[in-house]
Formats: C-alpha cells, structure tokens, sequence
C-alpha cells in the first residue's frame, strides 16, 4: 500500500539458504559469519537494520550431518547464526524472521503411501483451503520439528505462529509493519518439486484477517512463486500483488530483484543468493554467495546488492544486479501512476483475449497433421538478427546481435529487412506478445498492422480497432502512452504508400510512438530503394534478418519435438545440415519448419533421400498457401507439378542466363498449355499462385520483367519430373553424351523411383569405361592406389609416450564448440547468385562426376532385387573413387613441386589429409544403413577372403564407411585393419578417424574406453613400445570421470 508523503525509511537485511552443515560450520564461522556481520554492521552504523528476514534452508538436508538430529541442526543454526548476528547488531530476537525452506523438513517423517494420496487430492484451490482450515497436524508431520524451533524463538513475544503461516506486526517509526512468514515447504517431498508445491490461498487469507490494516506488508517465503502448482501459483499470486508490498523468497541461489505492477497493484519481489559454505570457492558469478539490505522510502525502494569475494573474505557490491555500488532503485507508484498502469495492462489483457489466437494462425504447425506445438510462445525461435552495419560474416565478433529483451528495449524506430520467408510476421507476433506479457516491464503497448492485409485506410482506425479504443481517443492515446506499432509488409505501392506517409506523419507528432516494421529486400539486409523516398524511413536503425545458424536450427528441432522423444537430437541435426548444404535452399524459420515436418513423418524420423525431401517440401509449399488457392481442388499438386515441368523444359530450351524467361512469353506459353488441357482457369492466379508460394520469382531486366525457378534445386526438380512424363526427355539426359551435365535431376529422378537398376547398372558401366586405363596402370605398379600416399614421416611416430594420457585428460568439445564446427558448415554454404548452365566438362571433371553420380544412383537404387548388382556397383565404386583419389594427389604433388613451397593453406591441409578427405566424401555420397549389408561383405571380400586383391587404401574406405554408419560390429572391423595395415598413412588416417569418434560421437565410458582401447593399440603396433601403459592410463580415466561425476551432482542436491 502507498504510504503517502511521510518522511520513512525501512531498512532489512535479507539473507537465505545458509545449509549449515555440521562439517562445515568451521569454515562457515571463518569466512562467511565473520565476513558477514562485519558487512552488516557497516550498513547498521549508517542507517539501523530494522529487520532480518531469512527466506529458508537454514540447515542443510533436514540435519543429515548433526547424526540425523534435526532438532540439534535447528539449535545449532540458532547457536552459529541467529544469536551471533542478534547480539552483533543490537536487535531484538524477534527482528530475525525466518520460514522454512525444502532442506528444513524432515524427510523421514513423511509417510509415502498418505503422500501418495495428499499428491492426488489437493488438486484444487478448494480442496487445499479444505485441508489448511481441518488444522491438523496429519500430513504435515515433516514440518512439525521447523515449527517448534519457531515457537521455541518467537516464546515471550505476541506473534502468531501456526503451522502454516507465522504473522508478526511491528511498530518501527511510528507506522505499522506487517510480515506474513508463509510456509511453501509443507509439501516438499523431493527432487521433483518444481510445479507441485503449495502454499494456499487460505494460509494468505488468514494472513490478511491477522495484518489487518498494516501500512506496509512484507510476506517471506522459501520458493519463488513459479514453483507452486499451477492452480495454487494463480490464486496466491493475485493475493500477493493485492495485499503485499515486498516479496522476499530464496531457494534458488541466485539474486534477482525486481518491480511487477498490475491492475491488482505493485510489488517488490527481492531474491537474494546463497550463503552455502560449499560454494565459498566457486567462481560461478550467477551462484555466488551474497545477500541483499533493503531500504524502503516513501518513494523508491533501494536494493544493495553484495557479493562474496572469498580471496578478499568479504562482501563487495554485486555489479552484475546493480551499479558500481550494487544498488539497484525501484520507484513506488503514485495513485496517478497506478492508474496509467492499470490501463495498460487491462489493454494488454484486451490484446491477449482478442489477438493472441490469430497469431499462432501464422505458424506452419497450426493447420498441419503435426504433434509440433501449435502456440507462438511454445514453438517460437528468434531468428539470427544483426545491425545491418555491424554484420561482417568473415568477422563474427563485431556482429551486434539481439536477442527479445534487448529489442523490446530499443528506443527510436527499427526496420527488420529480410528475405520472403525470413519469418518476419512471426516476429512481430513474438514482439506483441512479449510486450503485452511484459507490459510492466517495457511499459509500452503494442499493436500490429498488416500493411498488406488493412482494410482500413487510415492507420489511426487500425490502431482504435486493434486496441477497441474509441477513434476519438487514439490522439490521448498516443499522446499520453508508450505505444509501439508493429508494421507489417512496409513495401510501397500505390494503396500502402499514404499509410506510409501517415506513419511518418504519426511519428513526427507524438513522441511516444515507436514503429517497428518488417520489410523483403531483394539484396542482402539492403533497404529497398523504393522506401528511401520517404522521409523518415532512412533514419530506421536497419536490422538484419539473417539466416538460421546452429543455434536456431537446434533450438526449434527441440521445440519441435517436444511432444516427440523418439528422436536422436544431433543425428537430425546433421541430416538437417547436409539437406541445406546440398540444396543450397535459405535457412529459414519456414524452411527448417518445412523438413521437420517432412522428416516427422518419415520412417524413424529419418530423411530418406534429397529427391523426396524436396518432393515434400515442393508439395508442402503448395499445402501451406492452400487456403490462399483459388483453384486448389480443381487445379491440385498434380496439375501444377505437370505444368512447372513444363515450363521448366521450355526455360531449359530457351537456355537464357539464369534459365529466366520474359513474363510474357511465360504468360503466353502457360495460356498454350492451359488451352491445350481446355482448362478454364486463369494464367493470371496460376501465375500469381507460383510466385507467391515461392517456387517462381521475379527478376527485372533493363527493359522488361523476367521469371525464373527461385531455386537451382527447384529448376532441376521440375525439369528432372520431365524424364517422367517425357520418354524422349528421358533418353535425352541418359545419352552417353549427356548424363553427367545432369547429375542433379538423375539423382532426383532415381532417389524418387528407387527401383532403377538399370539406370544403376548403365551409370556403372560408363563409369568403369572411363577409369578403365586409369585403374589398369595402378593395379599395374606394385603398390597400387597406395603409391601417391606413402611416406617416411608418420605422425604416429611423432607422438611422445604421454600421448595416450593427454588424451583422457582433454575436455571433449562442448555444446557451443560443436555449434560452432556446424556453423562453420553452414557459412560454407556459398549463396545461390543464380542457377547454373549446363556446360561441358574437363576430362578430370568427367572422372569427378562419373564417380560421384554412380555413388548417388547407388544410395538411391535401395529397391532392387537385384543384389548382386548392388555389391559389385559398390566394390567398382571404391576402385574408381581410389583411383581418382590417388590421381588427385598426384596432380598436388606436381602444384607444389611446380609451386616451390608457395602453398595455398586449404590445398596443403587437403594434401596432407586427402585419405580421410575422401574417405568423409565417399561416405556422404553413398552412406545409407540400406547399404550395411553391401559394406559389410565388402570389408569380409577386402580384409578376410581375398585381402591380397586389393589396397590398403580400398581396404582403408570399406572398413570406414561401414563404422561411420555405426554398422554392426565395427569396432571388430577396426581393429583388424589396425593388425593387418602396414602403411605409415593408413595408421595415421586410421588414428584421425579414431580420435574423431572419442571426440565427437563417444557419449559414455564405455564407448570412450573402447575407443581408447583401439586408439592404444594402434599407438603400440606402430611405435612397438611397450612403455605405454594402457591399464594404468584407463584406471586415471575412469577415476577422472568418477570424480566430474560426483563434482557436478553436488550443486544439483544443494538447491
């Protein structure tokens, strides 16, 4: 409650979650104790503490360390903390206030069959007031032992204590102060808590009839609020806001404070740290011991913030929530302040009631046969946004990057320019909703105009129909309120360029408006150069939309499949990765959306190859926009797939930059078509529809419109769709003449059919016609494919004996690092300038791309029953693969002979590495669990029938390939290539791989040790050193993993 204009000052201290341990209290009376009072006393000397509130966890573990005695534990808190702090500062014993935290109770008091029936019967805010008023002492037995050490403090004083909430009122400075110790403990139970406790609404009631008409209210209790029950949190937290002026909690170990006002009224909620003895050491500033000294005036609410400094052994101030000082100020409203408030949040309710349930209409999941949320706020990742000058992707450290927070925060107007599906209108939708649900905190109301779907002509009447305020109020409105406009499709034409004008007109005269709008640019994160003719839009502070990274693709897969755990989270997001990059289609929110719903749906949720996937994607565009389709029963995907077929060959024809076609002659060629099928329908919506949706764009030329495919991947799709419905198209690509300028669409086409082993077969053949004299000289020579990568320096050699035990003792790569590897990924993904011509090839490209193709037509011919076509097209795969490889060191040796040491870095890494390289190529052409059986004969054939027929290098492939997709007994196959190798390269390719797998694909010990194992192995066949002691280096490994282990649940059991 407001206390007027009296000159007033409440000091409190608030202090929480001591544990004491018996173990520790020496430790505790050294360092925290004494830096402690020393701290509070020279707030004392300055201005008298008037309170001490402790919000719970005196003890640690209901007393475990005092021999299971929790009485002893609560009388040895009153011993080393109450009775120190009281006689150090002056205060009267019932100054040091105190409610009971999750480690006060007494775990062995809890009956688990009478739990078992108290969890599923107060399930209600009517049936806990039902038990709070029977004041019984049944089912709160856990509590009594905390309850009489209260009694026993507060004896000789007239407070109430009940076993729910404790009410004390105090006269200081002639006005009445009133404290409710609120008990949230009397359901704690265990570790799984959060969401389940109770306090009561009946326990605040009873408060209320003992604190009557206090003229400040201050309750104290354990748990923040958002760790009661649903039901529970909603009752308590309107009592609390209503009746109360400051909330003191704990429990959490980290500090917070903070001011919410609502139509209900404003509190001050204060969340102070730890003071646990075992974290004295830690160097976590988020966890870090501290407290806070609160002064309440009559007109601000001053919070000092301390931290302890364990090399200095006191508290300084906490910088991180304050300022040089750790002091953070809090204003009191005024009744006229409170009347603002009120309406802006009974505006945003206005907007949550009204608004909130169209906007998740924008979401792909919302209208789709998918168990991804269908809620904004559930599935919502904020995309990649950078300052438009700042962005330098070479140089990633000066990006500035936003996250939600900091763009609410922004003053001054902001243009968000991005490409069509860069989930712009999305993000307004975000940005209202964390307005409105945040309106005491940002203090400005939100409203969304749709540029391109008003049907308004003036903005002033968007503004009164989206808030429902009178039109005769929106200019006290918007003089009078922070008010934020969410713009929509800021693109000029002829009806949007008066609202535009309007808008400025808008800004210049109230300086309260914020405009936040959205706006597609063509060029990358460029503002469109029709928005530059109006006046204020070149002052907009240009945010950039930019591609999804790791991060977002990550955090939206999750969201995704929240309600899906048959998942593997990191293979997804390599599927997803590898889709991308060979696709080269945009990381968008709609994109990544797109084939997270394709993949939700196939089998395992595994992608079965790019051909369907883009399939999917095509026909789910299509499905997307198909409440926009004029004609999407008559005219459905099949009619529409036929006739961007179609038109793809005419572009493919007509061969013009960019395979583009003038607009009219694209207009005429789909009227032909169209009249030809005597369909009625118009060329102007079929037109229209394409673009739109996304597969046709528009490009100006000098002198006149043009239309292309959006995407090379979209061009080669439908022109590939052609050998189905074409036969002559068909043997046009298959000619000898012609197949490898059209890898792409021979890729999609069997990956869609799967059953084409005579495409297989053809592929093959042509493929082992051109490396035939190749494969004949290398076999020819005594080391074969082996002779381009032998060497005297082996790196296995080069390794010291600690080798082996630096390696158990490195930090695998964390989250963030691997993020980072798959960023890298991503970057390299160059972007599509355009599609590419068919042109013709060098004869070393030739050899690529024959190799290459049959990999792809291998993966994709899954359907065949023709089995043995599959082996023999994989063994004569790796024999040509082999021998481009080997072919193409041979031309790196020359480039750095002929060079003389001036080496291009890329080219030297691949030098030196060109066996794992190719190795990693090989796989991500051919490597599908379709093929495990195929591989695995191939390595029986390699390494145990016939092992002399073949290369190290081959032999090196197969067994690679094969554990890359975690085939069946791959550790076997492994360590009989490590016996049977007697190349230096081979070992140190083998080594790479091995090291590889501990880092990135090992996640337990027992995987770790195998890999280890292998790794040893190898080190002591190649160096012949039995002073590498293997046992001894894995008994420290296992011991290191113990002790991490037991190092991080310790913090985990504190809270």
């Amino acid at each position: 409650m407001l206390i007027g204009e009296r000159d007033f000052m409440l000091r409190i201290a608030h202090l929480s979650d001591f544990h004491l341990a018996a173990n520790h209290i020496s430790d505790f009376q050294e360092f925290t104790l004494k830096a402690l009072i020393k701290d509070l006393l020279e707030f004392h000397k300055e201005k008298k503490i008037d309170l001490i509130l402790f919000s719970g966890d005196l003890i640690d573990k209901g007393g475990m360390s005092f021999n299971k005695d929790i009485e002893l534990a609560f009388m040895s808190f009153n011993e080393y903390v109450i009775e120190p702090i009281q006689k150090a500062l002056s205060i009267d014993k019932d100054k040091f206030l105190f409610v009971p935290g999750n480690h006060d109770i007494d775990q062995s008091a809890i009956d688990e069959i009478y739990e078992d029936g108290l969890r599923h019967r107060l399930n209600s805010v009517e049936s806990v007031n039902n038990f709070i008023e029977r004041n019984s002492t049944s089912g709160l037995e856990r509590i009594l032992a905390f309850k009489n050490f209260e009694r026993d403090h507060f004896s000789g004083y007239s407070h109430q204590i009940t076993n729910f909430s404790s009410n004390f009122k105090f006269e200081i400075n002639n006005l009445q102060i009133g404290v409710a110790c609120l008990n949230s403990s009397w359901r704690c139970c265990d570790n799984n808590d959060k969401e389940r406790l109770l306090i009561g609404e009946r326990q605040l009631i009873n408060a209320r009839k003992e604190l009557g008409e206090c003229d400040i209210k201050i309750a104290v209790v354990h748990h923040p609020l958002d760790w009661l029950a649903t039901f529970d949190k909603r009752s308590v937290e309107q009592i609390i806001t209503k009746d109360y002026d400051m909330l003191f909690c704990g429990h959490v170990h980290e500090g917070d404070t903070v001011t919410k006002t609502s139509m209900l009224g404003s509190l001050f909620i204060s969340t102070t740290p730890s003071n646990w003895t075992s974290n004295l050491r830690s160097t976590d500033r988020n966890y870090s011991n501290g407290y806070n000294i609160i002064d309440y005036a009559n007109s601000e609410i001053i919070s000092y913030n301390r931290r302890y400094n364990h090399a200095q052994e006191r508290f300084d101030p906490n910088t991180d929530l304050g300022d040089k000082e750790g002091k953070a100020i809090f204003l009191i409203p005024n009744n006229g302040e409170l009347e603002r408030r009120n309406f802006e949040k009974k505006t945003c309710e206005t907007i949550k009631q009204v608004h909130y349930g169209s906007r998740d209409e924008h979401l792909l999941s919302f209208k789709t046969d998918t168990l991804a949320p269908k809620n904004i706020e559930e599935l919502f990742v904020l995309p990649h946004i950078v300052g438009n000058e700042q962005y330098d992707a070479d140089n990633q450290d000066k990006e500035q990057i936003y996250d939600l927070e900091r763009l609410c925060e922004l003053s001054g107007h902001s243009i968000f320019i991005g490409n069509k599906e860069s989930g712009k209108t999305i993000l307004l939708d975000r940005l209202m909703i964390e307005f409105s649900n945040n309106i005491d905190k940002y203090r400005k109301i939100p409203v969304y105009i749709d540029l391109e779907d008003s049907r308004t002509s003036k903005i002033f009447t968007d503004i009164s129909r989206f808030l429902n305020v009178g039109i005769h109020d929106i200019d006290s409105l918007l003089t009078n309120y922070q008010i934020v406009l969410l713009i929509d499709n800021l693109t000029p034409s002829y009806n949007r360029s008066f609202k535009i004008k309007e808008i400025e007109q808008i800004t210049q005269k109230y300086s309260n408006v914020q405009v936040f709008a959205t706006c597609i640019s063509l060029l990358d994160g460029e503002l469109p150069i029709e928005l530059l003719e109006f006046e204020i839009l070149p002052k907009f502070r240009a945010l950039k939309i930019a591609p999804f990274k790791t991060k977002q693709i990550k955090a939206l897969t999750q969201k995704w499949f929240s309600k899906n755990q048959n998942y593997q989270k990191k293979e997804l997001l390599d599927d997803l990765i590898k889709i991308f990059g060979k696709l080269n289609i945009p990381r968008t929110p709609l994109a990544v959306s797109m084939f997270l719903w394709i993949i939700e749906y196939q089998e395992s949720y595994k992608p079965v190859n790019n051909a369907t996937m883009l399939e999917n994607f095509v026909e789910r565009l299509f499905r997307k926009h198909s409440s926009k389709e004029i004609y999407s029963e008559e005219f459905d995907f099949t009619n529409k797939q036929r006739l961007l077929a179609d038109i793809a060959l005419h572009m493919y024809n007509n061969d013009l930059e960019n395979y583009k076609i003038p607009s009219n002659v694209l207009y005429n060629h789909i009227y032909e078509y169209l009249k030809a099928r005597k369909f009625l329908f118009r060329v102007d919506d079929v037109l229209k529809e394409f673009i739109e949706v996304g597969v046709l764009t528009e490009e100006h030329g000098e002198s006149e419109l043009f239309v292309r495919f959006r995407f090379s991947c979209f061009f080669k799709y439908f022109l590939m769709k052609n050998m189905d419905y074409r036969v002559e198209f068909k043997d046009f690509v298959l000619h000898e003449d012609n197949y490898l300028k059209f890898e792409d669409e021979i890729e999609y086409f069997t990956g869609l059919k799967r059953d084409q082993a005579g495409v297989l077969q053809v592929i093959v053949e042509r493929m082992n016609k051109k490396f035939e004299q190749l494969v004949e000289y290398f076999k020819s020579i005594p080391s074969g494919f082996d002779v381009a990568f032998q060497t005297n320096e082996s790196i296995i050699n080069q390794l010291d004996n600690n080798y082996l035990k630096r390696l158990t003792n490195s930090d695998k790569p964390t989250e963030e690092e691997l993020d980072q590897i798959s960023d890298q990924a991503l970057e390299n993904q160059k972007d599509e300038l355009g599609i590419e011509k068919k042109y013709d090839l060098s004869k070393p490209q030739e050899l690529e791309r024959s190799w290459t193709l049959a990999a792809k037509v291998l993966k994709n011919t899954e359907e065949t029953e023709d089995g043995a076509l599959k082996s023999k097209s994989f063994n004569d795969l790796l024999t040509c693969s082999s021998a481009f490889a080997t072919l193409y060191k041979i031309f790196l040796n020359k480039h750095f002979e002929k060079e003389d040491g001036k080496n291009d870095d890329d080219l030297d890494v691949m030098y030196k590495v060109l066996p794992l390289a190719h190795q990693v190529i090989t796989y991500s052409l051919v490597g599908t669990a379709k093929l495990s059986v195929v591989m695995k004969e191939d390595i029986q054939n390699k390494l145990i029938d016939n092992p002399n027929d073949y290369t190290e290098f081959e032999k090196y492939l197969s067994v690679f390939i094969y554990s890359d997709l975690k085939g069946p007994e791959y550790f076997k196959y492994i360590a009989q290539l490590i016996k049977d190798t007697k190349q230096s390269y081979i070992n140190d390719m083998i080594l790479f791989k091995l090291v590889t797998y501990y880092y990135f694909r090992s996640k337990n010990q027992s995987m770790d040790l195998q890999y280890l194992n292998l790794i040893g192995d190898l080190i002591i066949k190649v160096r012949n050193d039995p002073k590498i002691k293997k046992s001894k280096i894995f008994e420290d490994y296992r011991l290191k993993r113990a002790k991490k282990l037991r190092s991080s649940n310790s913090e985990d059991e504190a809270i």
